[in-house]
Parts: C-alpha cells; structure tokens; sequence
C-alpha cells in the first residue's frame, strides 16, 4: 500500500513540475521595446572623447545607438582601421573671390580622426562688383592725389579730408603716395542697398615728421590757413622729414559704401581713410601739442 501512495506522488509531481515551468517561461505581455518601431539616432562612441586614446585608425571600437522613442540602446563593435565617422564641416576661415577658406571636421567616434579641407574662392555678384571697382578707384585717385577725383567717390565733398587749402601738403602727398601706396583686396560684402569692402592698404606713414611739424605750428602760433602760416609749415615739414624720413604702413581698412542714383559710393569717410590717402597726418595733426 506505502509503495502505490509513493508511486502516485511521483507521478504527480512529473505532471505538475513541467506545467508550472511552462507557465514561468511563458511572458505575459511584450515589453514597449519589442513593439517600438525603432527610430535610431546616429552612431556614437560612449567613452570619454577627452580622456580616452581610442582611434579609429588603430583599434576597433565599440558604438551605440539609442532610439528617439524608447531609448532602447544598441550596440556593436565595429572594425574602422583607416577610416573615421565624421560629423558635420566648421568653417575656420570663410572663402572670399581673392581668398581660398577653410574648414574641419572631427570623427565621432574617436578621439584621432579629423581633417581638413580648403573653401574654394567664390565668385563676385555684379553688385560685389561695383563696389569692389568704385572703392580700388579711391586708392587710385590718391596716388596721384587727384582732390576732384577722391571727391567723386563719396556719396557727399570731402573738404576737411583733404589739403584742398595747402598746395605744398597736396604735392607732398601725391609723392609719397605715388611710391608707397598700394592696396590688396581682402572681402567684399553686400547687403541690399549698404556694402562693406576690406582692403589691406601699405600706405607712406609720415606721422613723426608731421607730429613735429603741427607741434612747432602749434608752439609759435602758426595759421594753417593763411599763406603765411602754410609757407611755415612746409619750411618744417621738409626739415622735419629729411630728420626722421616716411615709413610705411599697412592696416586692413574697411570702406562703408551705399546704393545712390548714380550708383555705388562711398558713405563716409574715416579716420583710417584719412591717415592712408594723407600720410597719417590726421592723426599726427590730433596728438600734436
């Protein structure tokens, strides 16, 4: 009797055993990973970009990618020698129509992998164009210190920019601006009807000559103006260059330009404007005492 009772435990327990260990396996729902739709992000490296040494180059790398909905992360490893995944271009130096750019971009998943690469010059607008002529006209004209032509580049005279009263200081400048003044594009910029042109200009710089010149004007109480006074400041601007001689300078200088009915011209004029087509006297005339 004990072995049938025996027996029938057994039996039992090969029914029960089997059904309850179906029922844990058996999952009760689906997880929201399964049934999302992935919608994966880019491919990245996890480690420390900063820290880490890892290079595309040199090792295989482990990458991850996470879904945009939930976050399910994938991973794999994979074997990049000789080749990087890289991220958008930055601009480092625009390209302008004298100027090749340049630009670089890194690999997301390594710490090694960048490259560079250069902007090919661009082409002039018809606008660009005119802007870029009419203001090259300016330094033109003051070569040869042409008063009326300099003029004729503004949209409004320019007295006080010139020795329109001096002669002397008109030759002066026509001389050493014939030998010193040189002028090189460097960007153009056009916005509507207002324009920007960038010229690195080397232009003569008398500034301590015509320092020491306004200064003894100054001292003995000499008229710029009158012929008197202007005979003075010759006597002292050839004693005063024969003792220090005329530099030269170069500066970037920006021209500021608008759209008129007669076309493109100069806005206003500027102190750096002044010094380049005067020798720097605008300055030197400023800081003498």
């Amino acid at each position: 009797m004990i072995r049938n009772v025996v027996i029938s435990l057994l039996l039992l327990v090969f029914i029960i055993v089997p059904i309850y260990a179906t029922a844990e396996e058996t999952p009760e729902s689906t997880s929201e990973e399964e049934t999302c739709q992935h919608e994966w992000g880019d491919w990245y490296y996890p480690g420390d970009r900063d820290g880490g040494d890892d290079s595309c180059i040199i090792y295989d790398v482990e990458v991850c990618r996470v879904c945009k909905i939930c976050h399910a992360v994938e991973r794999k490893e994979v074997s990049s020698f000789g080749s990087h995944t890289y991220g958008d271009w930055i601009i480092i130096e625009n390209a302008t129509p004298w100027k090749v750019g340049s630009k670089y971009r890194e690999c997301r998943l390594c710490i090694m992998g960048s490259e560079e690469a250069t902007i090919p010059k661009r082409k002039m607008t018809a606008a660009e164009k005119k802007v870029y002529t009419i203001s090259k006209k300016l330094f033109t004209y003051a070569r040869a210190y042409n008063i009326k032509k300099m003029n004729s580049c503004f949209t409004a005279k320019q007295p006080s920019t010139f020795f329109t009263d001096n002669k002397y200081m008109a030759s002066y400048c026509r001389k050493y601006n014939k030998k010193k003044l040189k002028v090189t594009p460097v960007d153009v910029a056009v916005n509507g009807n207002k324009a920007t042109m960038t010229f690195k200009v080397t232009y003569p710089d008398a500034y301590k000559p015509l320092l020491k010149s306004c200064e003894a004007m100054n001292w003995n109480g000499h008229s710029y103006h009158n012929k008197k006074g202007q005979a003075k400041m010759k006597a002292y601007v050839k004693k005063y260059t024969r003792k220090y001689g005329v530099k030269k300078t170069t500066k970037t200088i920006k021209i500021s330009l608008k759209k008129t009915k007669k076309g493109w011209k100069i806005s206003s004029s500027s102190t750096a404007i002044k010094n380049a087509i005067n020798c720097n006297y605008r300055t030197a005339f400023k800081d003498a005492k």
